[in-house]
């Protein structure tokens, strides 16, 4: 009887060890391909909210770009920019660095613009010196702004008017603004 169990033992061992090194092999392959539908979905949701801001900043870098729009003629510049800000939900704040001017932002919350000095406008020189060293249309990682106090994710467009740097607009929008969609 001893013996018998013995053989039962050592028949069953190989059997429930490739039954259980099966299982886990399944359940590995199932779980890594699950997270990564869910990692897919995030980024297509991600991509479906930041893209439509990158494809408005890149026709607004063109309407300035191409003179249609003068940053000089500062009414009618507040005015587009402020319609920038308010027609995409996402976006709470919007900026422009001119190559020869001041730091210039318009936010969602208030239909003014505000000017600050280039020298004293938080990361302005830095953002000027990545546009220039030819770094396209960026977005930079979250942080969070001096101003508001608030997480943020910024979007870098350089405008270029016939080859030379014209001016970097730079549009903020908050993770509350990413996560409401």
């Amino acid at each position: 009887p001893a013996g018998l169990g013995l053989l039962m033992l050592l028949a069953l061992l190989p059997v429930m060890a490739a039954g259980f090194l099966g299982a886990r092999d399944n359940t590995t392959r199932l779980l890594r391909a699950s997270s990564d539908a869910v990692v897919d979905g995030l980024e297509e949701q991600l991509r479906a909210t930041l893209d439509p801001v990158s494809l408005q900043m890149a026709t607004v870098a063109r309407y300035i770009g191409s003179g249609r729009i003068d940053p000089q003629s500062r009414e009618e510049f507040r005015r587009f920019m402020i319609g920038v800000v308010t027609g995409q939900s996402h976006i709470v704040g919007i900026a422009f660095l001119e190559a020869e001017g001041p730091f210039r932002r318009w936010s969602r919350d208030r239909a003014e613009e505000t000017i600050e000095p280039r020298k004293t406008a938080p990361g302005a020189e830095e953002i000027w010196t990545s546009a220039v060293t030819g770094e396209g249309p960026v977005w930079h990682r979250p942080f969070v702004s001096e101003i508001t106090q608030t997480p943020l994710i910024l979007h870098r467009q350089p405008v270029l008017r016939e080859g030379r740097l014209l001016g970097v607009l730079m549009t903020a929008l908050t993770s509350d603004s990413i996560s409401d969609f």
